[in-house]
C-alpha cells in the first residue's frame, strides 16, 4: 500500500510531461512557456483536476524549501555576519518570508511576459494586510493593544508605495525609473529600520510620550549613590516575585505603568519622581548583574564551575567525535521524515505526507543542511533558489494553461488563486504567533511583507524589462485591482486607529467585511469587462 501511495504521487507530479500524445487533440500555444501537453476539451473534461494537484504540489513545495532551508539559511547569516535585528527583519528575514511571491513575479514577467505575478502581489498585500489581520483578530483570546508605532510606520511606507504604484500604472504601463523609484523607497525604509529606535524615541520624547525602548546604561554609580543604592534596592526589591528571578521584563512593565500614570499630569513633582523611578530601576539591575557576577565566582569557588585553563583535548579524537554525532544526525534526520507518518493518525493526513514525501526526499539530498554543514551556507542557499525558482517556474506554467483554457484572466488567478495559495502559510504562522499574545508582531510581519513585495518584487523586474525590452503593458483589470486595494486597506487602517490601535473580534468582522468588498468590486469589474 506505501509502495502505491508513492507510486501515485510521484506519477502525479510529473504527469503533465508525460501526456500520451497519441491521442487526437489540438495543443495549445503558451507565451513563452512549454506547449501544453492537453487540449482546451480535455482539460475542461477532468484534466483540470491533475492541474490543481500540479498547482498545489508546487505551492507546498515552495513552502517547504522556504521554511525548512531558506529561513534557516538567512538565520545564520544574520547570525554570522552580525547584523542589525532591525535591518535583518526589514530585508533578509522578510525576503525568506515573501521569496514565492517575488519569484512568480519574477519569472512571470522575464519568461512569459505576462502580469499575473503583478497580481499575486496585488492579491496577497489584500490577503495579508486586510484578511489576515481580520482572523488574527478574531483568533485573539481577549482584546490587546498595539504598538501604534509599529503599526503607523509600516502603514506610512505601505501607503506610499500604494500610491506611487497607483500614479506610475495610471498610464498603463510601467518605465524603467519608476522601477527605481519603488526601489528607492524599500531602500528608505530598511534604512528607516536601522534607526528605527532613535527615530522613535526622538518621536515619542517630542510628542511627551513614554518611551518603552528604554535601555538602561550600566555606568558607574557615583559616590553619592551608595545611601540610596542600599535603601531602594531593598525596598523595591520586595515588589519582585523570587521565582521570577529579577526578570527584567516585570522591571519593564512597572516602568510602563508608571511612566503612563506621570505622563497624564506632567507636574514638577511628578517629573522629579519619574526620575527617581528610572534611577531606582537602574539600581535594581545593577544589583542583579552583581548578584550574577558574585554567584557565578561562589561556584567556581566551590568547584561547581571548572574554568578553562589548559588545552588538555586530543584534535583528532574531537574530530573523529564530530563525525560520529554528525552521523547520528543525519541518520536522525532520515527518521524524522518517516516518523511524521507513524506518527500521525489521520488518513487524510497521511496521504498528504505520503504525497509530499519524494519531494522532501529529493530536497534533503539536493540542499546540504545547514545545521551539519554551515560551511556550505553558500551551497545551501544557492540551491534553495535553485529549487524555488524551478517550482515557481512549473507553478506559473500550469496556472497560466488551466487559465487560459477555462477562459479564466491572469488577474483573477494571480489575485484570488495563487494569492491566497501563497498566503495560507503565513496565516497560520500568524495566527500561532497571534494566540501566543503577540499580535503587534503578527500585524507588523502581514504589513511589512507588502513593502518588499512592492519595492522588489515589482520594482526590479519592472526596472530590468523596461531596459532590456521595453515598459510593462498594465491591464485595466489589474490597475482597477490595485486601485480598490490602497482605498481599502487605507480605510481599514483608519477604522484601526478609530479601534484605539486594539485587535479585538469587533474589529475582525469589519476586516472580514472589508476584504468581502474588495474581492465583490474587483469581480464585478471583471464579470462587467468580459460582458
Amino acid at each position: 500500500m506505501k509502495k502505491l501511495i508513492f507510486f501515485v504521487s510521484a506519477s502525479a507530479a510529473i504527469i503533465p510531461f508525460f501526456y500520451d500524445n497519441s491521442s487526437p487533440k489540438t495543443p495549445r500555444q503558451l507565451n513563452g512557456l512549454p506547449d501544453s501537453s492537453f487540449s482546451t476539451d480535455e482539460i475542461r473534461n477532468g484534466g483540470e483536476l491533475l492541474y490543481i494537484v500540479g498547482i498545489f504540489y508546487t505551492l507546498f513545495g515552495i513552502r517547504e524549501v522556504c521554511s525548512s532551508y531558506f529561513m534557516p539559511i538567512i538565520d545564520y547569516i544574520v547570525n554570522k555576519y552580525s547584523i542589525s535585528p532591525d535591518v535583518a527583519g526589514a530585508t533578509l528575514m522578510a525576503l525568506g518570508n515573501s521569496a514565492p511571491e517575488i519569484f512568480i513575479c519574477f519569472m512571470s514577467t522575464f519568461i512569459t511576459n505576462g502580469t499575473i505575478g503583478f497580481s499575486t502581489i496585488i492579491g496577497s498585500g489584500a490577503f495579508n494586510a486586510i484578511l489576515l489581520v481580520g482572523i488574527c483578530a478574531m483568533s485573539a483570546k481577549s482584546v490587546f493593544e498595539l504598538q501604534w508605532w509599529q503599526v503607523v510606520r509600516d502603514f506610512m511606507f505601505n501607503i506610499v508605495l500604494l500610491s506611487l504604484l497607483l500614479l506610475f500604472w495610471s498610464n498603463l504601463f510601467i518605465d524603467w525609473y519608476e522601477g527605481i523609484v519603488l526601489i528607492l523607497v524599500y531602500l528608505l525604509y530598511a534604512y528607516f529600520m536601522k534607526y528605527n529606535g532613535p527615530i522613535e524615541r526622538f518621536v515619542k520624547k517630542n510628542l511627551n510620550l513614554p518611551y518603552e525602548g528604554d535601555e538602561v546604561d550600566f555606568k558607574p554609580l557615583p559616590e553619592k549613590a551608595f545611601i540610596v543604592r542600599r535603601d531602594s534596592v531593598s525596598d523595591l526589591e520586595a515588589y519582585i516575585p523570587q521565582e521570577l528571578n529579577f526578570n527584567r521584563g516585570i522591571l519593564a512593565k512597572m516602568k510602563k505603568n508608571a511612566e503612563l500614570q506621570i505622563v497624564k499630569n506632567d507636574s514638577a513633582e511628578n517629573t522629579e519622581i519619574r526620575t527617581r523611578f528610572k534611577y531606582s530601576v537602574y539600581l535594581i539591575l545593577r544589583a542583579i548583574e552583581e548578584k550574577k557576577k558574585c554567584s557565578k565566582r561562589l561556584r567556581e569557588q566551590r568547584g561547581l564551575i571548572y574554568p578553562y585553563k589548559h588545552e588538555v583535548f586530543n584534535r583528532e579524537e574531537s574530530m573523529e567525535g564530530m563525525a560520529k554525532i554528525r552521523k547520528l544526525q543525519t541518520i536522525e534526520e532520515k527518521k524524522e521524515i518517516f516518523s511524521e507518518v507513524r506518527a500521525s493518525r489521520s488518513l487524510l493526513k497521511r496521504v498528504l505526507i505520503w504525497l509530499m514525501l519524494p519531494l522532501k526526499l529529493c530536497l534533503r539530498l539536493s540542499i546540504p543542511n545547514i545545521s551539519n554543514h554551515p560551511k556550505l551556507w553558500l551551497i545551501s542557499m544557492m540551491m534553495s533558489l535553485t529549487w524555488i525558482g524551478g517550482l515557481s517556474f512549473l507553478l506559473v506554467w500550469w496556472t497560466t494553461d488551466v487559465g487560459v483554457a477555462l477562459g479564466i484572466p491572469e488577474s483573477v488567478l494571480g489575485i484570488i488563486i495563487l494569492a491566497m495559495g501563497v498566503s495560507i502559510p503565513d496565516l497560520l504562522n500568524s495566527l500561532k504567533v497571534t494566540i501566543e499574545g503577540h499580535g503587534d508582531m503578527a500585524l507588523s510581519g502581514c504589513i511589512g511583507s507588502n513593502i518588499l513585495n512592492i519595492g522588489i518584487g515589482i520594482g526590479v523586474p519592472c526596472f530590468f524589462e523596461a531596459v532590456i525590452n521595453e515598459p510593462i503593458n498594465i491591464p485595466v483589470d489589474l490597475y482597477m485591482a490595485e486601485y480598490l486595494m490602497m482605498s481599502i486597506f487605507g480605510t481599514s487602517y483608519i477604522f484601526l486607529a478609530g479601534f484605539k490601535f486594539q485587535l479585538s473580534q469587533h474589529f475582525g468582522i469589519v476586516m472580514f467585511f472589508f476584504y468581502a468588498t474588495f474581492l465583490t468590486l474587483f469581480l464585478v469589474f471583471e464579470f462587467l469587462k468580459i460582458h
